[in-house]
Protein backbone atom coordinates (compact mmCIF):
# COMPACT_ATOMS: atom_id res chain seq x y z
CA UNK A 1 0.00 0.00 0.00
CA UNK A 2 1.55 3.33 -0.60
CA UNK A 3 1.29 6.00 2.24
CA UNK A 4 0.39 9.39 2.01
CA UNK A 5 3.98 10.65 1.24
CA UNK A 6 4.94 8.05 -1.70
CA UNK A 7 1.33 9.21 -3.36
CA UNK A 8 2.54 13.10 -3.44
CA UNK A 9 6.04 12.36 -4.51
CA UNK A 10 4.87 10.75 -7.37
CA UNK A 11 1.71 12.97 -7.89
CA UNK A 12 4.63 15.63 -8.09
CA UNK A 13 7.23 14.00 -9.75
CA UNK A 14 4.39 13.11 -13.17
CA UNK A 15 3.33 16.87 -12.50
CA UNK A 16 6.71 18.21 -12.80
CA UNK A 17 7.53 16.55 -15.77
CA UNK A 18 4.70 17.52 -17.71
CA UNK A 19 5.19 20.96 -16.31
CA UNK A 20 8.68 20.65 -17.45
CA UNK A 21 7.71 19.94 -21.08
CA UNK A 22 5.47 22.74 -21.60
CA UNK A 23 7.94 25.09 -20.49
CA UNK A 24 10.37 23.70 -23.22
CA UNK A 25 7.07 23.94 -25.48
CA UNK A 26 6.37 27.29 -24.27
CA UNK A 27 9.79 28.81 -24.41
CA UNK A 28 10.30 27.49 -27.67
CA UNK A 29 7.18 28.86 -28.95
CA UNK A 30 7.91 32.63 -26.84
CA UNK A 31 10.91 32.82 -29.13
CA UNK A 32 8.91 31.98 -32.44
CA UNK A 33 5.81 34.78 -31.43
CA UNK A 34 8.64 37.23 -30.28
CA UNK A 35 10.15 36.86 -34.28
CA UNK A 36 6.96 36.82 -35.76
CA UNK A 37 6.03 39.90 -33.34
CA UNK A 38 9.68 41.58 -34.80
CA UNK A 39 8.82 41.30 -38.19
CA UNK A 40 8.85 43.86 -40.69
CA UNK A 41 5.60 44.02 -42.40
CA UNK A 42 4.30 44.72 -38.85
CA UNK A 43 5.55 48.17 -38.28
CA UNK A 44 2.67 49.94 -40.35
CA UNK A 45 0.31 51.61 -38.19
CA UNK A 46 -3.18 50.18 -39.97
CA UNK A 47 -5.45 48.87 -37.59
CA UNK A 48 -5.51 45.13 -38.38
CA UNK A 49 -0.95 45.63 -37.80
CA UNK A 50 -2.25 47.38 -34.79
CA UNK A 51 -5.03 44.29 -33.52
CA UNK A 52 -2.25 42.01 -34.62
CA UNK A 53 0.79 43.21 -32.64
CA UNK A 54 -1.41 43.49 -29.43
CA UNK A 55 -2.73 40.10 -29.61
CA UNK A 56 0.75 38.74 -30.03
CA UNK A 57 1.73 40.98 -26.77
CA UNK A 58 -1.04 38.91 -25.25
CA UNK A 59 0.54 35.97 -26.24
CA UNK A 60 4.01 36.66 -25.18
CA UNK A 61 2.70 37.71 -22.11
CA UNK A 62 0.40 34.41 -21.66
CA UNK A 63 3.65 32.49 -22.30
CA UNK A 64 6.00 33.84 -20.07
CA UNK A 65 3.62 34.64 -16.98
CA UNK A 66 2.89 30.64 -17.35
CA UNK A 67 6.84 29.40 -17.45
CA UNK A 68 7.22 31.40 -14.38
CA UNK A 69 4.49 30.34 -12.72
CA UNK A 70 4.87 26.04 -13.42
CA UNK A 71 8.75 27.20 -12.52
CA UNK A 72 7.47 29.10 -9.03
CA UNK A 73 4.70 26.26 -8.28
CA UNK A 74 7.37 23.39 -8.87
CA UNK A 75 10.52 24.92 -6.87
CA UNK A 76 7.61 26.01 -4.00
CA UNK A 77 5.81 22.53 -3.72
CA UNK A 78 8.97 20.21 -4.12
CA UNK A 79 10.46 22.91 -0.95
CA UNK A 80 6.87 22.30 1.33
CA UNK A 81 7.09 18.57 0.31
CA UNK A 82 10.86 17.65 0.86
CA UNK A 83 10.27 20.23 4.65
CA UNK A 84 7.82 17.79 5.22
CA UNK A 85 9.67 14.79 4.23
CA UNK A 86 12.59 15.58 6.13
CA UNK A 87 10.36 16.61 9.53
CA UNK A 88 6.97 16.89 9.99
CA UNK A 89 7.71 19.39 13.19
CA UNK A 90 9.89 21.68 10.41
CA UNK A 91 7.01 23.66 8.94
CA UNK A 92 3.82 23.14 11.57
CA UNK A 93 1.12 23.71 9.49
CA UNK A 94 2.09 26.05 7.08
CA UNK A 95 2.45 23.40 4.02
CA UNK A 96 -0.97 21.87 3.30
CA UNK A 97 -3.07 25.07 2.97
CA UNK A 98 -0.77 27.52 0.79
CA UNK A 99 -0.04 24.23 -1.78
CA UNK A 100 -4.20 23.49 -1.85
CA UNK A 101 -4.79 27.12 -2.66
CA UNK A 102 -1.04 27.85 -5.18
CA UNK A 103 -2.41 24.11 -6.91
CA UNK A 104 -5.86 25.52 -7.89
CA UNK A 105 -5.27 28.79 -8.67
CA UNK A 106 -2.40 27.36 -11.00
CA UNK A 107 -4.81 25.49 -12.71
CA UNK A 108 -6.96 28.29 -13.07
CA UNK A 109 -3.78 30.26 -14.75
CA UNK A 110 -3.10 27.41 -17.23
CA UNK A 111 -6.60 27.30 -18.39
CA UNK A 112 -6.69 31.06 -18.94
CA UNK A 113 -3.17 30.65 -20.38
CA UNK A 114 -4.56 27.86 -22.56
CA UNK A 115 -7.28 30.28 -24.01
CA UNK A 116 -5.24 32.51 -24.79
CA UNK A 117 -3.14 30.38 -26.67
CA UNK A 118 -5.75 28.76 -28.61
CA UNK A 119 -7.65 31.70 -29.22
CA UNK A 120 -4.48 33.04 -31.65
CA UNK A 121 -4.40 29.69 -33.10
CA UNK A 122 -5.25 31.21 -36.42
CA UNK A 123 -3.04 33.82 -36.46
CA UNK A 124 -0.32 32.27 -36.03
CA UNK A 125 -0.81 29.76 -38.93
CA UNK A 126 0.27 32.42 -41.34
CA UNK A 127 2.31 34.00 -39.25
CA UNK A 128 4.84 31.38 -37.55
CA UNK A 129 7.62 30.54 -40.54
CA UNK A 130 7.59 26.32 -40.47
CA UNK A 131 5.44 23.68 -39.67
CA UNK A 132 8.15 22.85 -36.47
CA UNK A 133 7.15 26.20 -35.08
CA UNK A 134 3.21 26.16 -35.71
CA UNK A 135 3.36 22.36 -33.97
CA UNK A 136 5.54 24.03 -31.03
CA UNK A 137 2.62 26.23 -30.75
CA UNK A 138 0.25 23.72 -30.95
CA UNK A 139 2.26 21.78 -28.64
CA UNK A 140 2.35 24.40 -25.99
CA UNK A 141 -1.56 25.54 -25.56
CA UNK A 142 -2.40 21.65 -25.41
CA UNK A 143 0.39 21.09 -22.91
CA UNK A 144 -1.50 24.18 -21.44
CA UNK A 145 -4.66 22.41 -21.19
CA UNK A 146 -3.11 18.95 -20.15
CA UNK A 147 -1.84 20.84 -17.07
CA UNK A 148 -5.11 22.41 -16.23
CA UNK A 149 -6.33 18.54 -15.64
CA UNK A 150 -2.62 17.62 -13.98
CA UNK A 151 -2.62 20.89 -11.40
CA UNK A 152 -6.38 20.07 -10.51
CA UNK A 153 -5.52 16.35 -9.63
CA UNK A 154 -2.62 17.63 -7.52
CA UNK A 155 -5.44 19.76 -5.90
CA UNK A 156 -6.96 16.63 -5.03
CA UNK A 157 -4.01 14.58 -4.07
CA UNK A 158 -3.18 17.15 -1.75
CA UNK A 159 -6.49 16.82 -0.36
CA UNK A 160 -6.22 13.20 0.16
CA UNK A 161 -3.00 13.07 1.48
CA UNK A 162 -3.33 15.36 4.18
CA UNK A 163 -2.18 13.26 6.36
CA UNK A 164 1.43 13.46 5.58
CA UNK A 165 1.45 17.56 6.25
CA UNK A 166 0.39 16.64 9.53
CA UNK A 167 2.64 15.55 12.83
CA UNK A 168 2.72 12.84 13.92
CA UNK A 169 1.41 11.96 17.39
CA UNK A 170 3.65 11.84 20.20
CA UNK A 171 4.29 8.67 22.12
CA UNK A 172 2.60 8.67 25.40
CA UNK A 173 4.99 7.07 28.30
CA UNK A 174 3.91 4.08 29.49
CA UNK A 175 2.55 4.45 32.70
CA UNK A 176 3.64 1.11 33.99
CA UNK A 177 7.16 1.00 33.17
CA UNK A 178 8.10 -2.25 34.53
CA UNK A 179 5.81 -4.82 32.91
CA UNK A 180 6.26 -7.96 35.46
CA UNK A 181 5.48 -6.05 38.30
CA UNK A 182 2.09 -6.62 39.79
CA UNK A 183 0.31 -4.68 42.10
CA UNK A 184 -0.68 -6.53 45.30
CA UNK A 185 -2.26 -4.68 48.35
Amino acid sequence: MWSSKSTLWLSWAINAVLSFLFIVLGGHSFGNVQDFRNADWLDGNDDNTKRVRLSLFGVLAALFLSIVVLLVYNIFTFLVILGRWISAKLMGGFGHGVILTASIYTAAFMLLTALILHSQDDTMKWGLKDKAEKNAYKGAFAFAYILVGTYTIMFAAFIMCRTAFREAPEEKPNPNPNPNFSASV
